[in-house]
């Protein structure tokens, strides 16, 4: 990690936990059944470590900001614009794979060394500023604090430590292990995780639709909304199923038609 380039260097903290983002589009498991969202909580994770297992709003609200600065948008929109649906998605499962990663950690028994973090964060932190003012301007400008820094790092040192496991007990190829892990990752912990309505993603086990339109209200595809959904629901689409990566597979398209209302009149 310490011979990565600065400016990638600084993608990964700035951005996210890269090696959930790897998966976080694939479907997953559907049906289950779906436990109480607490008020003032946007998601529950079920069997995630202790004090994690529920999002609370607040802390969406703040990814919401950093993924809309992060983005370049000025005016944060507002639920039912198109643009605040995408930024709630990339909100939502960062959040949650946030989460994900430290569950799987825990029950592979993987703990970092007491003291690995910080010594990682400081080398990452001079490696990127050189000097303070340089560093506090960077937080002020992608709304960031030390401590998420520093969850950011963690998690790139997990990454790290679970890749290492999978090819030490994995008698397949890096590859080939790695794509299987990531499927029963996803399938597992997407299964575990429930959302509230208005913060219902691809990556919540009470999401109904395998053809939801990029940017379309998640109302319009709740399994159990809070009142009325959008008067203008799009249309699904059809979707191909995903292959798993590093297979070769023949794409079906398959999607459920769900009931829609009509677009309102100019």
């Amino acid at each position: 990690m310490r011979g990565a380039r600065p400016r990638q260097r600084l993608g990964l903290l700035a951005f996210g936990v890269a090696f959930a983002a790897l998966f976080l589009g694939f479907a997953i498991a559907q049906g289950i059944g779906r436990p109480d969202v607490p008020a003032g909580a946007v998601a529950v994770v079920e069997d995630a470590p202790a004090g994690m297992g529920t999002i609370a709003r607040g802390d969406f609200d703040r990814a919401f900001a950093q993924v809309a600065r992060a983005a370049g948008v000025k005016d944060a929109p507002h639920p039912g614009d198109p643009q605040y649906e995408e930024l709630m998605e990339v909100a939502m499962d960062g959040l949650l794979s946030a989460v994900w990663l430290q569950g799987q950690a825990a029950e592979m028994g993987i703990a970092l060394e007491p003291g690995r973090v910080i010594e990682e964060f400081k080398s990452v932190k001079a490696e990127e500023f050189k000097t303070k003012a340089e560093y506090e301007k960077f937080l002020r400008a992608s709304l960031l604090d030390r401590g998420e820094l520093i969850d950011r790092v963690e998690a790139q040192l997990l990454t790290a430590e679970i890749q290492k496991r999978l090819g030490e007990e994995s008698p397949s190829p890096a590859d080939e292990a790695e794509a299987e892990f990531l499927a029963e990752f996803t399938d597992k912990w997407a299964s575990r995780t429930f959302c509230a309505a208005g913060f219902v993603t691809e990556s919540c086990a009470n999401f109904q639709a395998t053809g939801r339109p990029p940017g379309a209200p998640s109302a319009c595809y709740e399994a159990e909304p809070d009142g009325e959904a959008p008067p203008a629901c799009p249309a699904p689409v059809m979707q191909a199923k995903p292959a798993r990566p590093g297979s070769v597979s023949i794409l079906e398209p398959e999607g459920e038609q769900l009931p829609q209302r009509p677009l309102p009149a100019d």
